[in-house]
């Protein structure tokens, strides 16, 4: 299932790799609907809601209008509250609002200011049952970077003493991610680019004890997440070299695994009681950046695998020329990165007379084509088309007509839940697979040759649901 929730003009929508923005209610009668935190512009903080199956969401709801682009995030309690922390957009002030749940709905409360007068950002919000929220924070002081820990004992009404707890040295870039294990908060950061490293501190305690380096070398970033199972052990996944895991079971961590050695973003790692899965977007050269993920199900880690069929190469890509009435398969050239491979024999282009069509085919309906050209057309149009079971109905794509006038990104239709619910899958020279066509109704003036014809969705951020 993949749903349009909103779009977006601010340069990270979703925040910071390491935050929890998508919340679950977990009881009672509104058991199952989700709260999504999210920038719809560069400045402006909003949640919307849905319920299941999730593929119509609320409009959005404003936090703030001037928080800062990725600078955010929540965690919910068990009544379905939501705390939220963030950086002020001018003064990069460390900001917290709390969204209060009643009767199915939430109200945005009144912002509190947690830490005036300083440059904070990236912040980390957990709460420690039944009443303690942490926030560890990005400070800038002195032209150098450290995390810091602030708490509250009361769910945010108030907080402790500026700057609060210091959790790192300074360095030139630091990032933190808090979690809850047992009786302990956990702070994990990053330091410097050298570094992931881990401290916690007990419920009775009343300070962090010291660090216990997980990883060292070099590029060390803000790509890293932590999530716990239901046994209390902590899963950390970062991205360094390739996609790393260790796992801390309350003694002693394990040994470092390597998931995958090519390169990665966006980790984010989440049990399912006590399997751990891990999603993350995968560096696929000329097919852009997809998601892909790993599970520990059978005890050991399985290798990569995409996250959907949907999300990859295309099992067939045809070209039909009209004037010949012969199809090419051309479904090897339209997945590899050769510039210009993609071209009827017949014609000489990808697309040219009236009537000349292109195919592209999967065995489940699909919402999302990326095409690069290496001969942009001019002059033409074309029709896009799928099929009925009858007939072949046109419609058009959801972002737009496109001509195969340049590269783009084609949205058929908002996601696969929005696909045409009469769409069947037809036999096209042989085979029998859900299509969609482009049909030249305008011949070409400069017929467009094309390099890649793909499925895969170049994904630039995600996050996975917590709490």
């Amino acid at each position: 299932m993949n749903t349009l929730v909103t779009t977006t003009t601010a340069a990270d929508g979703i925040g910071a790799p390491s935050g929890a923005k998508l919340l679950r209610v977990k009881t009672g009668q509104f058991a199952g609907r989700m709260a999504l935190i999210y920038m719809t512009t560069p400045t402006t903080l909003v949640f919307s809601w849905a319920d299941a199956p999730w593929t119509t969401w609320s409009s959005a709801t404003t936090i703030s209008t001037i928080a800062e682009s990725k600078h955010f995030d929540a965690v919910m309690d068990a009544n379905g509250n939501i705390y939220v922390a963030y950086s002020r957009e001018a003064s990069h002030n460390l900001s917290f609002r709390i969204l209060t749940f009643s009767s199915g709905a939430w109200t945005v409360g009144v912002e509190a200011v947690i830490r005036p007068f300083a440059d904070c950002t990236h912040p980390s919000i957990v709460l420690q049952a039944p009443s303690r929220l942490w926030i560890f924070y990005t400070a800038y002081e002195n032209l150098t970077y450290l995390v810091y820990a602030q708490k509250s004992e009361d769910l945010g009404v108030n907080w402790d003493t500026n700057p609060g707890a210091t959790i790192s040295e300074t360095g030139s870039s630091a990032f933190a991610k808090g979690v809850i294990a047992g009786d302990y908060v956990y702070a994990l950061f990053t330091v410097g680019g050298t570094k992931l490293a881990a401290r916690r501190r007990h419920t009775s305690g009343s300070v962090f004890d010291s660090e216990t380096v997980l990883a060292s070398g070099a590029g060390f970033d803000d790509h890293f997440h932590a999530a716990v199972s239901a046994d209390t052990r902590i899963g950390v996944v970062y991205d360094n070299a390739g996609l790393k895991f260790r796992e801390f079971d309350g003694i002693s961590w394990s040994a470092t695994i390597t998931l995958d050695s090519v390169e990665c973003a966006y980790p984010r790692v989440k049990y399912t009681s006590n399997t751990p899965y891990v999603i993350y977007r995968k560096d696929s050269g000329v097919n852009g950046h997809r998601l892909a993920f790993v599970d520990r199900t059978t005890g050991v880690f399985s290798a990569p695998q995409d996250i959907h069929a949907r999300r990859g190469l295309f099992a067939k890509v045809l070209l039909f020329a009209n004037a010949t009435g012969v199809y090419r398969d051309l479904t090897t050239a339209a997945g590899n990165a050769t510039s210009g491979d993609i071209l009827h024999a017949d014609t000489g282009a990808a697309l040219k007379s009236a009537g000349d069509a292109m195919y592209l085919g999967l065995s489940e309906k699909f919402s999302y084509a990326r095409a690069a050209l290496s001969v942009f057309g001019a002059g033409g149009t074309v029709a896009w088309q799928y099929f009925n079971g009858i007939a072949w109905v046109t419609f058009t794509p959801s972002n737009g007509a496109y001509n195969l006038e340049s590269d783009r990104d084609i949205q058929l239709w908002s996601g696969e839940s929005a696909a045409p619910v009469d769409w069947q899958r037809t036999a096209v020279s042989g085979n029998t697979l859900f299509f969609v066509r482009a049909v030249v109704v305008t011949p070409f003036t400069t017929s467009p040759i094309g390099t890649l014809l793909t499925g895969y969705r170049t994904t630039n951020a995600f996050i996975t649901e917590e709490g």
